[in-house]
């Protein structure tokens, strides 16, 4: 049995959701430069004998805020993901009824 266009629609969109979700993210470069930014002060604040690095106050605000955005993306991502599933599972339930009928 064919799918409907809506039908159809909402499994390209639900395709299109689960490969982004498998990509790696969109700013991965940044995010490891930002956790080596992290592991650098770490290891400086350890009282390590090697060159100290500082990651500066203004630094920690962008890391954080970058990371917050990604978290309400991913959430949000996934929010979408269960409601297009669960509509697609409607759908499909009535169409069992419809062929079953």
């Amino acid at each position: 049995m064919a799918l409907s266009p809506e039908e159809e629609a909402a499994r390209a969109r639900l395709q299109e959701l689960a490969s982004q979700l498998s990509a790696p993210p969109l700013y991965n470069g940044r995010l490891n430069e930002l956790l080596c930014a992290m592991r650098l002060q770490r290891s400086a604040s350890s009282g390590a004998s090697h060159e100290r690095y500082h990651l500066d106050a203004g630094a920690q605000e962008d890391m954080k805020q970058f990371l917050s955005l990604q978290q309400r993306g991913m959430a949000h991502l996934l929010d979408t993901a269960r409601k297009d599933l669960a509509a697609l599972n409607t759908i499909a339930e009535g169409m069992s009824r419809l062929v079953r009928a």
